[in-house]
């Protein structure tokens, strides 16, 4: 068991500066403008982000716990919280977030804690370059596994993005 947990703590490290290095590089192509708004990490995907993106973009990281916050703080219209979240909830979420601070990529988290399971349901929408995508997963285990697998599921669907969506940065 313990050379399996050792595989696997290097395959993470591994894949962790894999997908900061084809981020990077996407960003750098790019130069896009990003906004995160999480609604259920309380701010480890801001952190991440950091370490991840590292100055390649102009990036802003907006948390959110409840409806007041959300409406007041984010200026949006009353109808677009929803509890529980879901799909549609995310997806116009995403897409009010790029139009509303006229960003490139927006992305939206909001999830549903089962704490009795130790089990997450998470909703990640995604408005990109026009295109509004979201993703659903289900994270279980110890609370530091959810939120890893968390991180890796927001970060790694947006390279996908990259790859499905390919944009041409023209040149002057």
């Amino acid at each position: 068991m313990n050379q399996f947990q050792t595989e696997l703590d290097v395959a993470t490290i591994d894949y962790n500066k894999q997908l900061k290095n084809d981020l990077t590089a996407y960003f750098q192509a790019i130069n896009p403008k990003i906004v995160i708004l999480d609604m259920f990490t309380n701010g480890l995907l801001s952190y991440y982000s950091k370490i991840l993106l590292e100055n390649v973009s102009q990036n802003m990281h907006l948390i959110c716990n409840d409806a007041l916050s959300f409406n007041t703080l984010l200026n949006a219209p009353s109808n677009l919280y929803k509890i529980p979240p879901n799909k549609t909830f995310v997806e116009n979420t995403a897409s009010f977030l790029t139009k509303r601070y006229q960003t490139h990529i927006g992305i939206a988290v909001a999830g549903i804690h089962d704490f009795e399971e130790k089990e997450n349901k998470i909703y990640i929408g995604y408005s990109f370059y026009n295109n509004t995508i979201s993703r659903i997963i289900e994270c279980s285990g110890s609370q530091e596994i959810r939120y890893n697998q968390i991180i890796n599921s927001v970060f790694g669907y947006l390279k996908m993005l990259f790859i499905k969506y390919p944009i041409i940065n023209k040149r002057s």
